[in-house]
């Protein structure tokens, strides 16, 4: 399952909260299941009778994390994009400035 956002214009802040928190519930999901996939797959392969039990399990874990890491990469890539989307929406303020 792939993380699908529409892009689309955040006109205030609460609009952008919305959506952050969206995606944060997205990946929580999105983990949950693959978490929920691995775990019945090691539960089956420790009650079979293969002889490399240690090997296949080790490799079903190293899959995981692969798989949880790019789970939240995809999820950072859509964030920067729309934080680009609604950084360049909202308009600057001349009065302001930073002090440093």
């Amino acid at each position: 399952m792939k993380l699908i956002i529409i892009i689309n214009i955040m006109d205030s802040q609460q609009d952008f909260d919305i959506y952050i928190t969206d995606i944060i519930n997205s990946v929580f999901e999105q983990r949950t299941r693959k978490h929920i996939i691995y775990y019945n797959l090691l539960q089956r392969l420790w009650s079979s009778t293969k002889l490399n039990k240690v090997k296949l399990s080790k490799y079903l874990l190293s899959r995981l994390i692969r798989e949880s890491s790019n789970i939240i990469f995809n999820a950072q890539n859509h964030f920067a994009q729309n934080a680009k989307v609604c950084k360049e929406s909202k308009k600057t303020d001349i009065n302001s400035f930073t002090v440093h």
